[in-house]
């Protein structure tokens, strides 16, 4: 497995017969990616497998783009990290649309984009700690609730929310 780092991919003997084929194994340096509180750091390799293959459109890539991820449990907050795999199936033109197609440049194609886009789609957008996960410990994060000191007793009361009132009310002895 090829490490260092470089997401440049020449494809000159791919381009010269249709159908021609060839797998690949890079890890891939980045940029640190981040969807809510899910995150992959610049320094977590990502390991890229692809198969290429030549067609008539240019270049097809299918394989797998895999990373370590980190972030919060979204009910407990706690620190979690997980093994992200993302399957890929693209492809790689002379004349790419957006969103449809990478670009093909002087026969080489950079999977830095692929990564990209691969690893922000799979990212977890709200990850568990695991899925019976109970939510925060009470002691830990204490609740402090803020008395209504702004004195406009006057404001009209939203009857949907007058059942609510009791609530204000201090307990009988």
């Amino acid at each position: 497995m090829a490490r260092d780092r470089s997401s440049v991919v020449e494809v000159a003997d791919l381009r010269r017969r249709l159908g021609e084929r060839r797998a690949i194994d890079l890890v891939v340096g980045h940029e640190p990616f981040a969807v809510g509180t899910s995150h992959v750091d610049a320094d977590d390799p990502v390991a890229v497998s692809l198969s290429l293959e030549s067609i008539s459109a240019g270049i097809s890539a299918t394989g797998r783009v895999e990373v370590r991820w980190h972030g919060s449990c979204r009910r407990c907050l706690d620190d979690i990290e997980g093994q992200l795999v993302a399957e890929v199936s693209e492809i790689f033109a002379d004349v790419p649309v957006e969103g449809e197609t990478y670009p093909i440049g002087h026969d080489q194609i950079d999977v830095a984009e692929l990564v990209r886009d691969a690893v922000l789609m799979a990212l977890p957008t709200a990850p568990l700690c695991r899925e019976d996960c109970s939510g925060p410990i009470p002691d830990r994060f204490p609740v402090t609730v803020a008395e209504d000191d702004t004195g406009d007793s006057d404001r009209p009361i939203d009857p949907r929310w007058a059942a609510l009132d009791v609530l204000r009310e201090p307990p009988e002895s």
